[in-house]
């Protein structure tokens, strides 16, 4: 028990602001930029670079991070994305990474788990959020600031306080309001459109400065301006704890029940107090329990604990994996649609005595007809994998099994101009050309107007005979 008494120093910052628990400073930064800057994309995630000055160092600082997760031997970091101008980086220990900290599809933001991280852990989630989302604002006469921008109310009260375990001091601001607005319409004109408010956290003086040295920015050129503004300035360090003038008997509360419905714990002299045991605490008592931590670290999140904070018990959960796993699903899509890490779902899955590998046949239940079909028509092999709840590999080999040409890259349209074309007048074509020859006018494989010329029964000739120039 910890008394709370007068000359009590309170505050959110630790003395070195430094504590253990899970993660490191790699595993935070590449946590806050997908955050920032991620998605996922059926049983995969991606991280995005975009192209813009500074961000070089960004896209380094991300490979070398990613560089020590589990990979195969062919992955090979960022690819360039030409027509979105940007570059990505995508894996399934990216994927491990992210669902490990609490991250799926529709929760995608900053939660319990993360808050509970160590300190180096929490450094790399702030820097990650910042070169993504973050800014400097200001001028040296007026004050420069550094600000963090997002729809996520929420998202900025948990940066809020993890900056104020660092002993940084940060502000939230309500920006825009969601509304309805006038917006370029992609023609030349403007059309009302419904745009979602956001809110804004703000940094300033030394804070700044001290977050530029613990958790700033790797975007060199979001650095650049915020030492080219500060060049000259000379701020004064704030105290990160306030001391408590009294505790008054009996009549109130002891904190400000407003300050505790967002603070998750508070320091006390130095040690770690859980603020809801301040909130609950009346006259009759004015010592506070300690919260449950091993020196400075928070409790630490376990493999079951996603079970025991859902209430289900685990044979529930197991057998829910198990029926999902015999529908041919994945041990990543199990994890992603029941909100579980893959390797608890591979424990629960071992448990249950259902082989791990059972997706590996498939490929030979996937409907050759149909997907090859859809694949002509102009589906990718991403879209089929999503349909079809598979790897991409697996449709891969189906539609090399039933014979189908893979397409290049971006030729999708390609291949939709093939398939609309009428039977008149593909036969009309047909007749005054070769299949070779249509496929290079329309940007296709030789097998893709085959193909064509099967689904609309157009008898082909026989071999040797030449088409009839026009």
């Amino acid at each position: 028990m910890h008394a709370l008494e007068a000359k009590s120093e309170v505050g959110l910052a630790l003395p070195g602001w430094q504590w253990r628990g899970r993660g490191n400073s790699d595993e935070g930064y590449l946590v806050g930029h997908f955050i920032g800057d991620g998605h996922f994309s059926g049983t995969t995630v991606h991280l995005d670079v975009w192209e813009a000055p500074g961000v070089e160092a960004v896209r380094q600082r991300l490979t070398a991070a990613a560089s020590h997760l589990p990979h195969r031997a062919d992955w090979a970091g960022f690819r360039k994305i030409e027509r979105h101008g940007k570059q990505q980086m995508s894996g399934v220990s990216l994927l491990e990474l992210m669902t490990e900290w609490g991250l799926f599809p529709g929760c995608k933001t900053v939660n319990d788990q993360i808050e509970r991280g160590s300190s180096n852990f929490i450094c790399g989630v702030i820097s990650g959020l910042l070169d993504t989302d973050g800014h400097v604002e200001g001028k040296a006469a007026k004050g420069v600031t550094i600000r963090l921008s997002q729809a996520n109310t929420d998202l900025l009260h948990r940066v809020q306080r993890m900056l104020g375990w660092l002993g940084i001091r940060s502000t939230v601001h309500a920006g825009r309001a969601a509304g309805a607005r006038l917006m370029p319409d992609g023609h030349g004109g403007l059309r009302l459109y419904d745009t979602q408010g956001w809110s804004r956290l703000l940094v300033g003086s030394s804070d700044a400065r001290r977050l530029t040295r613990i958790a700033g920015f790797v975007d060199t050129a979001k650095a650049a301006k915020y030492e080219r503004l500060t060049e000259g300035m000379t701020t004064y360090r704030k105290s990160p704890v306030d001391k408590v003038k009294s505790v008054q008997p009996c009549t109130v509360q002891l904190v400000d029940v407003q300050l505790l419905s967002a603070a998750r714990w508070l320091a006390v002299n130095g040690v770690a107090v859980d603020a809801r045991t301040l909130q609950a605490s009346r006259c009759e008592r004015d010592s506070l329990a300690r919260r449950a931590v091993t020196g400075r670290t928070t409790a630490t999140y376990t493999s079951g604990s996603l079970d025991a904070e859902s209430g289900d018990p685990e044979q529930r959960t197991m057998k829910e994996v198990g029926k999902l796993r015999q529908d041919g699903l994945s041990a990543v899509s199990i994890a992603l649609r029941l909100h579980l890490t893959p390797a608890r779902v591979r424990e629960l899955l071992i448990k249950a005595g259902t082989p791990e590998r059972a997706r590996d046949r498939s490929a030979d239940r996937l409907p050759a007809s149909e997907l090859s079909h859809a694949y002509e028509l102009g589906k990718s092999v991403p879209e089929l994998a999503a349909h079809y709840d598979v790897g991409e590999q697996h449709v891969r080999d189906a539609l090399a099994a039933a014979g189908v040409d893979l397409r290049g890259a971006g030729r999708r349209g390609h291949t939709l101009k093939v398939w609309s074309l009428t039977k008149e007048q593909l036969a009309a074509e047909y007749a005054a050309a070769g299949l070779v020859e249509l496929g290079r006018r329309y940007g296709v494989a030789a097998g893709t107007v085959k193909s064509a010329l099967l689904r609309h029964g157009i008898e082909r000739r026989p071999t040797g005979h030449r088409a009839n120039p026009r």
